[in-house]
């Protein structure tokens, strides 16, 4: 069972860090053992004792393994760090529950949270300019939801336009197989079609929010989105090969029209009439307004006007 880093921004002592990382594999040693962790000592350093949230996560040959946490601090931090660890271990329902045979390459991350502070931004622009990258995490609302962007999630994404050039260059693997050039050739002509495309997106649709897709605390995808005047444009969703085939994608355009609903805002997209793709939108409520060169154009009006057209 190896350590892995420990994200904290409340400064912990360095034999702090290191005592939550043994705490942690204590934790789920003793629990696959069927032995009840035991208790911090009285001694324990104070800093350990004192109420933190925290979040576990852990990788097997590099790849999720589990991933528990607490937002908001109930415990002493150390107890908060055991439990997180074993339930990360046993009780994450996206896993099988970690094996005996899986502790000598299990890796342990721990992210220990400071107390959130609520940010009032009116643009994404303004977001990224407050964040300090490697440091700070993200819990996002928006009504009823929320998600989580843990500090740990930079050392998976430190530019975004390095994943998202990689990510394209995903989509032309295939057709770049039987060109007769080198790896280096191949990755110059990927990035200057990325920044094509790119620089092309962006002076269409200035007001676009061009996104990455985190899903386990890793980076899976892109979806960009432009603002029109009275809806919302699905320019792209596009997912990393191992994430592809599993769901991802619906849930983001189910996203995007939720979004849209609450904006009252109608939904547009070009696709080509024998894209795959085509069959969900149109499950999800999109129907053809025309071709567009080899494109279909698509629109899933606003419930709102879907209510006033029945």
């Amino acid at each position: 069972m190896g350590p892995g880093p420990l994200a904290d921004n409340g400064r912990l002592s360095a034999s702090a860090r290191d005592a939550l990382l043994r705490v942690a594999g204590e934790a789920i040693a003793t629990g696959l053992h069927d032995q009840p962790w035991q208790p911090p000592p009285a001694d324990a350093a104070p800093e350990l004792l004192v109420q933190r949230a925290s979040f576990v996560t852990l990788h097997v040959d590099g790849q999720l393994r589990g991933c528990i946490g607490t937002l908001e601090a109930r415990d002493p931090l150390i107890v908060d760090v055991a439990c997180n660890a074993w339930s990360a271990a046993s009780r994450d329902t996206r896993f099988t529950p970690v094996e005996f045979s899986e502790l000598d390459r299990l890796g342990i991350h721990i992210s220990v949270l400071s107390m959130p502070e609520p940010v009032s931004v009116g643009s994404e622009a303004e977001l990224l300019a407050l964040m300090r990258p490697g440091i700070d995490g993200l819990i996002l609302e928006e009504g009823y939801r929320r998600g989580t962007f843990l500090p740990s999630v930079w050392e998976q994404l430190p530019d975004p336009r390095d994943f998202l050039r990689q990510l394209y260059g995903t989509t032309r693997a295939d057709e770049l197989v039987p060109v007769p050039w080198t790896d280096a050739e191949k990755a110059a002509f990927v990035a200057m079609q990325f920044d094509a495309q790119d620089a092309a997106y962006r002076g269409a649709y200035p007001d676009g929010e061009f996104l990455v897709a985190v899903v386990d605390g890793e980076p899976a995808g892109r979806l960009y989105l432009g603002r029109l005047p009275n809806e919302l444009r699905l320019i792209d969703v596009t997912l990393v090969p191992s994430r592809r085939g599993k769901g991802i994608g619906t849930a983001l355009v189910r996203w995007v029209i939720a979004r849209a609903e609450e904006e009252g805002r109608d939904v547009t997209l070009h696709v080509e009439p024998w894209n795959p793709a085509r069959r969900l939108y149109e499950r999800l409520g999109f129907e053809t307004v025309e071709l567009r060169g080899i494109y279909e154009f698509m629109r899933r009006p606003a419930r709102a006007q879907l209510n006033t057209a029945s």
